[in-house]
């Protein structure tokens, strides 16, 4: 990286990261518990599709040692 860094800064260039993630926020299994006689309810909502994607971009501009 650091060769990279030197010739970025001596041609003035810019250094980008990109990453792309995704997540769902749906519950992977609905379980839970009761004392007995009791019937558990778990309540789950079906709205959406339940899943976000981020995608990220973060971007530096090397100095060079020269000025």
């Amino acid at each position: 990286m650091a060769v990279g860094k030197r010739l970025a800064a001596a041609r003035g260039a810019w250094i980008c990261f990109q990453d792309e993630a995704g997540q769902v926020l749906r519950l992977p299994v609905a379980k839970t518990w009761a004392r007995r006689g009791r019937t558990p309810v778990v309540e789950i909502s079906g709205k959406g599709s339940g899943r976000v994607s981020i995608a990220g971009l973060v971007c530096l501009k090397p100095v060079s040692a020269a000025g």
